[in-house]
């Protein structure tokens, strides 16, 4: 199988749907062929799989991103939606409607939490998808019926790599930080972003009288 993966962001971009994105890859079998078509300066482990850059996703750049996937010839095209690196061109939001040829699966990110300028946008780059994929019910829910008969539920987990554990190393941190061991402690990683839902986050460890620690 040869799957053409699409997105604007990539690490060390600061994006998580990049670090979603090289998790993804990562963990696909050896047999599935990849190219990813993502913004330039990402670095995209090129060992792993091809990759071709663009600077741009304005629209003027459509045609020579349709001679990129002419020429890769892919059974499958999954496309990343949004990310940081799109930088808001409207070129992306047209590019599936050039791909209708392909399967086209497009993965939607926060959907449930954007203005309306932004769920216009995703309902546009999803029209002509064969697949939508959403990692929440709140996701899915937002989506008008016509979509949500193409949508998918696939829960996104954390992208942080594992490592082994080492006790004392975590028991420094809980010590720096100045956390007592003899309240449970609860963990948030990401951006802490408006919708992110940490007003809620912070009330429930309130009430519960325990920790909250934020790596962000």
């Amino acid at each position: 199988m040869r799957l053409l993966y699409i997105t604007g962001s990539m690490p060390p971009l600061k994006c998580g749907i990049g670090y979603y994105s090289s998790q993804f890859l990562r963990h696909l079998p050896k047999r599935v062929k990849i190219q990813v078509l993502t913004t330039e300066g990402c670095d995209t482990e090129s060992s792993l799989y091809g990759t071709v850059f663009t600077s741009s996703w304005r629209i003027f750049k459509l045609p020579s991103l349709m001679k990129t996937i002419r020429q890769f010839r892919p059974d499958i095209v999954n496309l990343q939606y949004p990310a940081k690196g799109y930088k808001r061109n409207l070129g992306i939001n047209l590019l599936p409607y050039f791909l209708i040829r392909y399967p086209l699966v497009v993965t939607l990110h926060e959907l449930h939490g954007s203005g309306l300028l932004g769920r216009t946008r995703n309902l546009i780059t999803t029209l002509p998808a064969k697949k939508i994929v959403v990692s929440n019910h709140k996701d899915f829910d937002a989506l008008p019926y016509l979509w949500r008969r193409k949508a998918e539920i696939v829960p996104i987990g954390s992208n942080i790599e594992k490592s082994l554990p080492n006790k004392d190393f975590y028991s420094q941190i809980l010590k720096d930080a100045g956390f007592s061991q003899k309240k449970a402690i609860g963990v948030f990683f990401g951006f802490a972003f408006p919708n992110k839902g940490l007003d809620l986050l912070f009330d429930a460890v309130k009430s519960a009288d325990s920790q909250l620690l934020l790596l962000t």
